[in-house]
């Protein structure tokens, strides 16, 4: 499976292309496969973390590298996780699905699951386009996105 399969089923690069950071796709020898415009400016910018992650579409391992400026403060305005941050969104009566900026997926709460049918390890940590090519659809939704497992 090529680049341009992954892109139809899943518009990874619409999406890619929404991302103001600079992201790049590479193949498994560390051929780049995809950039974005902010990818092109990347020599220029000073003081950057890069991030990698491995997207699998079947067999094809895709590697997800983006930048991010370094923050003075540390973490202090990243995502803030806790058993009782968990503990309020699992009593909310409604499905929750939090992602980050660049579509991975942080946390999904227990109706989130029980809407679903979906095991909540079963999206967690994963792209938004993994899960399109797995089977799941997206639904935009008054600006979140509901999957549901296609059946």
């Amino acid at each position: 499976m090529d680049i341009n399969e992954i892109f139809h089923i899943t518009k990874l690069d619409e999406f890619i292309n929404n991302i103001i950071e600079p992201v790049m796709l590479y193949d498994e020898k560390g051929v780049l496969l995809y950039s974005n415009e902010s990818a092109e400016n990347i020599a220029r910018v000073e003081q950057l973390v890069k991030i990698r992650k491995k997207l699998t579409f079947n067999e094809q391992v895709i590697y997800f590298e983006t930048a991010e400026l370094k923050e003075e403060k540390g973490d202090a305005f990243k995502y803030i996780y806790s058993k009782e941050v968990e503990t309020i969104l699992n009593t909310i009566n409604d499905g929750i699905y939090i992602s980050d900026s660049k579509g991975f997926t942080l946390l999904v709460n227990d109706k989130y699951a029980e809407m679903t049918g979906i095991a909540k390890n079963e999206v967690e940590g994963r792209h938004i386009s993994e899960l399109i090519f797995s089977g799941y659809k997206g639904q935009d939704r008054c600006n979140r996105i509901i999957i549901k497992k296609n059946g």
